[in-house]
């Protein structure tokens, strides 16, 4: 018996669906592969440029390459290994990560206290393509904008050790960091000023035992 027309019709109906989801699993699995191997030719990219000691950006005075990958980009600055007269507490990180969603990268943590900063090397823009040489170009320039403030930093404590001096600045204003352009017998000096002030603070030993042992005033009632 031949096959009724609608019978035919499901069936090359069906035919085309199975067709259209098979080629749609080929098209997924090419897909996928080309991703892997996309993925692999970047993390052996940025493995060898780890590696590479000619790169301008691991030869930066002061800049440490914690971390160098195709996920994740990790470096710090010291200033005091830059200038001299700088606290060597100072020690900022800065990040950046890859994004496979937009397969573009961002800056992931600024270095404080030059956050405002940071976006500024981008142009404004919060992704960074992925390409080896705008990294670098963004390293870099974190790199010159912490360098600028470290400038500004030293030039600022100089100027207030200057105002101290002229007394325009007295010696409560003065913190460790400040004290970095002092010289032994001016640091003295503020300790000795700052322990004096310290002192009148403190309630005399006397005076707090005999509060103790009175205890509290009793309110008087009313008759």
């Amino acid at each position: 018996m031949a096959l009724s027309t609608s019978s035919s019709s499901d069936i090359t109906s069906y035919s085309q669906e199975e067709r259209i989801v098979t080629s749609l699993k080929q098209i997924r699995k090419r897909q996928e592969l080309l991703r892997q191997s996309f993925n692999q030719e970047r993390e052996k990219l940025f493995s060898e440029q780890a590696t590479n000691q000619d790169l301008l950006v691991v030869n930066l005075p002061g800049l440490k390459m914690i971390k160098f990958t195709h996920k994740k980009i990790k470096f710090s600055f010291q200033p005091s290994l830059v200038y001299e007269h700088i606290n060597q507490k100072y020690l900022f990180y800065c990040s950046l990560e890859y994004l496979d969603r937009y397969k573009k990268w961002i800056i992931k943590r600024e270095p404080m206290p030059c956050k405002p900063t940071c976006y500024a090397v981008t142009h404004g823009n919060i992704f960074i393509e992925d390409k080896l040489d705008q990294l670098f170009e963004v390293i870099a320039k974190i790199y010159v904008w912490l360098k600028l403030w470290s400038e500004k930093e030293i030039k600022f404590r100089k100027q207030k050790y200057s105002r101290y001096k002229t007394g325009e600045v007295d010696y409560v204003e003065i913190d460790s960091v400040d004290e970095l352009y002092f010289s032994d017998a001016e640091r003295q000096a503020i300790f000795e000023k700052k322990q004096k002030v310290l002192q009148r603070m403190i309630p005399p030993v006397n005076a707090t035992s005999k509060a103790t042992r009175r205890g509290p005033r009793k309110k008087k009632t009313k008759m």
